[in-house]
């Protein structure tokens, strides 16, 4: 990848969680993603980092799993944000949004890495923030795209994250 691996986490962070809803999620998805996330989610919370959560427009709610942990949040922490194409920032507010926290750093969490979540990363670094995600937070690539091309594209223009950092000493 672009960058070394951090072992901080960036100052003017924000997570995204993209289209964790259960008509895109399969059995193995929720298996192994979700635990991820969940961690990102519970430190977040207990670190007082925002997260705005997209839900793609009447394809039901977040799935209950996450739920669960986004309703522990102080509602300055969470924004909910129904979106009606695949790129977050196509919702008029979210942009606003980020820039009334001062986020720089955009921690990318979701479904699917050749859709959403790629549409969504490229118009962030157009937008001037810094991305960073892991295979362990994204799912939807390549497989499904059939090209190697955007799996290529993750690896040049985001910091990978080690899911260490999230987990307390």
């Amino acid at each position: 990848m672009k960058n070394n691996i951090p072992n901080v986490i960036p100052e003017n962070l924000a997570v995204i969680l993209i289209d964790m809803q259960d008509y895109f999620i399969n059995h193995d998805e929720k298996r192994n993603l979700i635990p991820n996330q969940l961690l990102v989610l519970n430190f977040c919370r207990i670190k007082n980092i925002p997260v705005a959560v997209f839900e793609y427009r009447n394809r039901g709610e977040t799935t209950a799993m996450l739920k669960k942990e986004i309703v522990k949040f102080s509602p300055e922490n969470i924004c909910t944000f129904i979106k009606r194409s695949d790129d977050a920032f196509s919702v008029e507010d979210f942009d606003g949004w980020l820039k009334e926290k001062n986020i720089q750093t955009l921690l990318l969490m979701g479904i699917n890495a050749c859709a959403c979540v790629y549409d969504t990363a490229n118009t962030a670094i157009k937008n001037g923030y810094k991305i960073m995600t892991s295979d362990t937070l994204i799912t939807g690539y390549c497989n499904e795209c059939k090209s190697e091309k955007k799996h290529v594209w993750y690896m040049e223009n985001s910091v990978p994250v080690r899911e260490s950092l999230f987990y307390f000493y």
